[in-house]
């Protein structure tokens, strides 16, 4: 995995630009769909996929078919009240349950006489094109077939969950459980975890400057 964690301040800026969509409804639709994979590290098919009738008010579960990840296991998820009551403020707001099945629909399965759930190149793009309005991003390399490879994508959501978790928990098997992943060996738990290194960077550079001391001097360009 090539992408890295969003952080939370971009995250924050994201969510603000995305309320703001003049289409109200796509708006609120991807925020909650970037909500789930921030905050509950859905993957993005999982995410995209979610049935109404995959959602249970009473139990607060998420039912996650096997068909919509990779792992081919299915769960009943159990997730906080708060994103619960969120998704039932999503509902009331845009009564998307009336006119779909889907969770997150299509904007255009009216005009197209069927019903959808929002496209994986659909869902993809407006975040990326989202992120690059902010000025977030970035190129990270050219693959072998001459595209570019951002910085982030949409999985940067579920990586930014998995570090979360690991910085909670310290612990590998604690974090695969929270991911869902079915890798006993924790080798695959590793690309979710991203660890912020600035802070340790700037600790060993004050470090170096003070072995440095009398022997670096501040750039003063001349003028003339």
């Amino acid at each position: 995995m090539t992408s890295r964690a969003l952080t939370d301040r971009e995250f924050k800026i994201l969510v603000k630009g995305t309320l703001r969509d003049r289409n109200k409804f796509v708006g609120l639709r991807d925020c909650l769909m970037y909500y789930l994979g921030r905050y509950l590290g859905f993957r993005p098919k999982e995410v995209r996929c979610i049935q109404v009738s995959h959602l249970n008010f009473q139990e607060r579960t998420i039912f996650i078919p096997s068909e919509n990840n990779k792992e081919r296991h299915s769960d009943n998820w159990k997730i906080p009240k708060i994103f619960m009551l969120s998704v039932m403020c999503y509902l009331k707001k845009t009564g998307v349950h009336k006119r779909s099945k889907w969770l997150f629909p299509c904007v255009h399965n009216e005009y197209r006489g069927k019903d959808v759930p929002v496209d994986s190149r659909q869902h993809q793009r407006n975040f990326t094109e989202r992120l690059r309005r902010l000025g977030f991003l970035h190129i990270s390399f050219i693959d072998k077939q001459g595209k570019p490879r951002y910085n982030y994508n949409l999985y940067s959501l579920r990586k930014r969950f998995g570090t979360e978790v690991y910085k909670a928990t310290k612990c590998p098997e604690k974090t695969r459980i929270m991911l869902r992943q079915r890798d006993r060996s924790c080798r695959s738990v590793w690309s979710y975890i991203d660890i912020e290194q600035s802070e340790q960077t700037e600790k060993i550079m004050g470090e170096v400057y003070k072995m440095g001391r009398g022997v670096i001097r501040p750039f003063s360009p001349v003028v003339t």
